[in-house]
């Protein structure tokens, strides 16, 4: 099973590279990303590219931490149940979530400094909106997950100093904080039938004399923390 945060990691990404796209020219996600520390990145590129090149987006998570802000919204603190059909019937799942704060650095590169420009005013229109990450967590019933997103400063990270070794490289960095939730599914074991062994004491005696009963018919099936309010047959 993925983790959450790299759905968060992966998910962030391509968010960024979808809006950023058109404005650097980049058209293929796998090419033209990376998730990977900035030290490390053009060679990383470079490999997946077949070349050295420029003109790409890359993202790297800096620190992970539990959010002391919202560890008491009501999301936090409750549990939630949800239903998954399997052959055997109906099961359920206990959801809960724990709130965790992601800090992300957001980097673009460029051989162009007028492109980086345009980059920074495309997604300075984002601060006049309310960006967030949406996912979708498929467990039987769907879990939306909406995941506010907090941007910071555009820091310039060019190479200028090493301009004649390297070449001239334009890169500006983005400070990104996701909101986000980590979700923990545990299966409940579910009730379906209750059976009894009763010894029946009319007969000649032996093993035979042993019956099995239903003790508890079950309509809807119920779970191990649901209140079973149902009354047993005689037998």
């Amino acid at each position: 099973m993925t983790s959450m945060l790299s759905i968060y990691d992966m998910g962030l990404k391509a968010l960024v590279f979808d809006k950023a796209k058109s404005v650097m020219g980049l058209t293929d996600l796998i090419k033209d990303s990376a998730f990977d520390h900035p030290d490390v990145v053009l060679r990383h590129i470079a490999e997946k590219r077949g070349s050295n090149s420029v003109g790409f987006v890359s993202l790297w998570r800096n620190t992970t931490q539990g959010s002391l802000v919202r560890r008491n919204y009501p999301a936090a603190t409750r549990r939630g149940t949800l239903a998954i059909d399997r052959p055997r019937g109906q099961d359920y799942l206990s959801a809960s979530a724990s709130p965790l704060d992601l800090s992300y650095s957001i980097t673009f590169w460029s051989k162009s400094l007028d492109i980086i420009n345009s980059v920074v005013e495309e997604f300075s229109f984002w601060w006049a909106e309310t960006p967030a990450l949406d996912i979708e967590i498929q467990a039987g019933d769907s879990v939306p997950i909406r995941a506010p997103i907090i941007l910071g400063a555009f820091n310039d990270k060019s190479n200028t100093s090493r301009r004649y070794e390297q070449g001239q490289i334009y890169s500006v960095e983005l400070s990104v904080q996701l909101m986000a939730w980590s979700i923990k599914l545990r299966e409940i074991p579910t009730i379906r039938r209750v059976i009894v062994k009763l010894y029946d004491a009319s007969g000649p005696g032996g093993p035979d004399q042993w019956r099995e009963h239903e003790l508890l018919t079950i309509e809807k099936e119920l779970s191990i923390e649901e209140p079973v309010n149902v009354d047993p047959q005689p037998v």
